[in-house]
């Protein structure tokens, strides 16, 4: 697993009409809310560029993570993000 370290002031609230539209469903429209690609409405700068924030969660706790070049990089995120 790789780590990057990340800022709260890194993170910006990207919301696309789609998620706006599954947000109205029950689980926001990814039937149960547990996978492994769940995507979330951050986005986090990294290497200069904005990566969407993914998460992995399976039960009641999450995982986030970036794809860059088809690899995971898991956020050490500050404490109280969302």
């Amino acid at each position: 697993m790789t780590y990057i370290e990340t800022e709260r002031n890194n993170f910006t609230e990207c919301v696309t009409p789609v998620m706006a539209a599954r947000a109205l469903l029950p689980f926001g429209g990814g039937g149960t809310g547990y996978g492994s690609k769940l995507m979330t409405s951050w986005k986090v700068k990294y290497n200069n560029r904005l990566y969407r924030v993914y998460a992995i969660c399976f039960s009641n706790t999450a995982t986030y993570y970036i794809l860059s070049k088809g690899q995971r990089l898991f956020l050490n995120m500050p404490t109280c993000m969302w």
